[in-house]
């Protein structure tokens, strides 16, 4: 007696559970998620393993059902309903109901991307901070949204959700400002900068990106020599250049001095067509724009060419004697033509070879 209430117990245990514990969920939907453009035709499918008395989706839009079907397929021509973010698929029986929800993704690339300097008028100088703001207008949805910043083709920052400033509604067309601060170099002048707006969403289908125009930048720097401070010697007589290269912007103006007094020169290159020892000593170029100036020093030293005096010389004791030993021989000859010659002694000598 005693064992067959227990069998009777486990028996109504064993259906209770049965009750209590519905059917596993069948319904399978492909995609298992949507990402859209805005404006783009959007579909899904949802089936299950078997007939169903009644299987539909719910959307925000409103409902769709069909009886004694086993897939349900849910389309719209041009989605345009930003509050379609979840919709779900169903199937009702007369046992239970099961459901599965499809996550919806609308996104929208930048109607525009630009760029701006900010609190700054005019050139900027050297090691002088600035501020940049990158403006994307009508993007959907934000969270997603990253901001390239570029210097030529380098990568200097990615700016991501934390970094915005955002005016209107995040998943829909919202306005992102991102503002960075830079410090100017020499080598920024006439570099490009320029900020890319992406949106990071299906890696098996990449969002095209947008940028905005490049920005060419003006950075003012002091005069940079590249001719250093030397010492110059140069021979009596010949001539002298002395070279006065300087990199700046604005371009620069040349002063020239010689021991202390200015000269007239302006040019990048003081040129003397005989240098003489009045031109020797200590010679300056003063290179100067409106951030800074530069100073080029240089010593002159006029020297004798002793080597050309020598060969002078000597070629002018070698004319002396050649003229000298000319004078001789032309003595000696006049001196030896007129003497005494023996005709018949000449004559016999010449018979007797014969």
């Amino acid at each position: 007696m005693e064992s067959t209430l227990v069998q009777l117990f486990a028996a109504i245990l064993v259906l209770h559970r049965s009750a209590a514990e519905p059917p596993s969920c069948s319904l399978v939907v492909n995609p298992d998620n949507l990402v859209v453009k805005y404006g783009d035709p959007a579909s899904a499918n949802c089936s299950s393993d078997k007939v169903e008395e009644l299987m539909g989706w719910e959307t925000p839009a409103g409902n769709v059902g069909k009886e004694n079907v086993q897939h349900v397929e849910w389309s719209v021509e041009s989605l345009t309903n930003w509050n379609v973010d979840v919709i779900m698929c169903y199937y009702t029986g007369l046992e239970h109901q099961c459901n599965i929800s499809l996550s919806i993704i609308i996104y929208k690339t930048p109607d525009s991307v630009s760029l701006e300097l900010k609190k700054h008028t005019g050139p900027l100088k050297e090691k002088e901070e600035f501020q940049l703001e990158c403006k994307v207008e009508s993007v959907a949805p934000v969270q997603f949204l990253t901001i390239e910043w570029l210097r030529g083709a380098k990568l200097l920052k990615t700016s991501s959700y934390s970094d915005f400033h955002v005016e209107g509604k995040e998943n829909e067309n919202a306005t992102v400002r991102d503002t960075q601060n830079f410090t100017t170099s020499k080598e920024d002048d006439g570099v490009q900068y320029r900020c890319v707006a992406k949106l990071d969403l299906d890696p098996l289908q990449p969002i095209p990106e947008v940028q905005s125009e490049s920005m060419t930048m003006d950075v003012y720097y002091a005069p940079r020599s590249s001719n250093p401070a030397s010492n110059v010697t140069v021979v009596q007589g010949a001539s002298m250049e002395l070279p006065c290269a300087a990199d700046s912007n604005p371009q620069p103006e040349r002063r020239w001095t010689h021991n202390g007094r200015n000269l007239s020169e302006t040019n990048s290159v003081l040129k003397v067509a005989s240098v003489q020892f009045a031109d020797q000593g200590d010679y300056e170029c003063i290179v100067s724009n409106p951030v800074g100036l530069a100073v080029i020093r240089r010593t002159v030293q006029v020297v004798v060419d002793y080597k050309t005096i020598i060969c002078a010389v000597v070629s002018a004791v070698a004319l002396l004697i050649a003229i000298f030993a000319i004078v001789k021989c032309c003595k000696h000859h006049k001196e030896n033509k007129t003497g005494f010659y023996d005709l018949i002694a000449v004559t016999r000598k010449i018979k007797c070879v014969a």
